[in-house]
C-alpha cells in the first residue's frame, strides 16, 4: 500500500504553510483557526476558507429565491390579465371595457323604461298582437344583459382585490429577501474586515 503523499499548501486566511496529505479535503489552520477548503486544479493545490464559501452558496440561495418570488409575481400578472381579459364586455363600438355595476343598473332602467314605452305605445295604436312582444323581448333582453354585467362587475372586483392581495404579498416577500441578504451582506462584510 502506497503512503499518501505529503503536500504543503498555504492558508488563504493567514498565508501559513500547511502540509496536508493528498487526500486531504478540509483542514484548519493550526495559526490562525480557519476552516479550509482544500481545492486542486490540473496544475495547482490551494486553499478556500470555508465561511467564504457557505456565505457564497448562501447567497446564491437567496438570489434563487429572488428569481423564483419574481418568477411568481410575474405568472400572478399573466394570470390576471386573462382573467381580466375573460370579464371585460364589449361595447356597441366593439371596444373592449370594465363592465360596471351602475351600467348593469342604468342597462337594465333603459330597458325597462324603453321596453314599456314600445309596448304601451303598440298596444294604445292597436298594433297587430305580436308588436307589444317586441318591447317584452327588449326589456328581457336588457334585463339579461345589465345582470350579466353586474355579475362580472361584482367578480371583476372580487378577483382584482384577491390579486392585489396577493400581489402586495409577493412583492413584499421579495422586498424582505432582498433585505435579508442585504443584512447578511452587512454582517458577513463586517466580519471580513474584521479578520483582515
Amino acid at each position: 500500500m502506497d503512503t499518501p503523499k505529503i503536500l504543503s499548501v498555504n492558508c488563504n486566511h493567514c498565508g501559513a504553510t500547511l502540509d496536508v496529505d493528498e487526500q486531504t479535503r478540509f483542514v484548519t489552520c493550526a495559526f490562525c483557526h480557519s476552516r479550509l477548503a482544500i481545492q486542486r486544479t490540473d496544475s495547482a493545490v490551494f486553499t478556500e476558507v470555508l465561511e467564504k464559501i457557505e456565505a457564497q452558496t448562501g447567497q446564491m440561495a437567496g438570489n434563487l429565491k429572488v428569481i423564483e418570488l419574481q418568477n411568481n409575481l410575474d405568472q400572478l400578472d399573466r394570470e390576471w390579465t386573462m382573467s381580466r381579459d375573460n370579464l371585460l364586455v364589449s361595447g356597441r363600438d366593439g371596444s373592449r371595457g370594465e363592465p360596471s355595476i351602475v351600467g348593469g343598473v342604468i342597462s337594465i332602467l333603459v330597458g325597462i323604461v324603453g321596453g314599456g314605452a314600445w309596448t304601451a305605445f303598440a298596444a294604445s295604436k292597436g298594433a297587430p298582437p305580436f308588436f307589444p312582444l317586441f318591447g317584452l323581448l327588449f326589456m328581457g333582453g336588457a334585463v339579461v344583459v345589465g345582470l350579466i354585467s353586474i355579475i362580472k362587475a361584482g367578480h371583476l372586483d372580487a378577483t382584482r382585490g384577491d390579486y392585489e392581495t396577493r400581489r402586495r404579498q409577493l412583492i413584499d416577500a421579495i422586498d424582505a429577501e432582498k433585505r435579508r441578504q442585504l443584512g447578511q451582506a452587512g454582517i458577513s462584510g463586517g466580519t471580513d474586515q474584521q479578520t483582515r
